[in-house]
């Protein structure tokens, strides 16, 4: 299969609505309950008397993840678009 083939393949799906992606329900469902494991270990670390290098750690992960979402969300909006010089 070439490219042309495969890019005409995904325009087909597109247009019939097929496109999807491979058990996103599941996928979406392990994401929401890891962050929220992670944000019950942040506020238990944060409350707690911890030492400063775990909070700041802590602290340091939920930046991590902010600068990741917005870098994903900016990237994926672009769709593909070049621009040009």
């Amino acid at each position: 299969m070439t490219e042309d083939d495969l890019r005409a393949l995904v325009r087909e799906e597109l247009a019939a609505g097929k496109a999807r992606i491979p058990h996103a329900r599941f996928l979406m469902g392990l994401t929401v309950a890891l962050l929220a494991a992670f944000a019950v270990v942040s506020c238990i670390v944060l409350l707690n008397n911890y030492d400063g290098l775990t909070k700041g750690g802590v602290i340091q992960t939920w930046i991590n993840l902010a600068f990741g979402s917005a870098t994903f969300w900016l990237g994926s909006s672009m769709a593909g678009k070049q621009v040009k010089p």
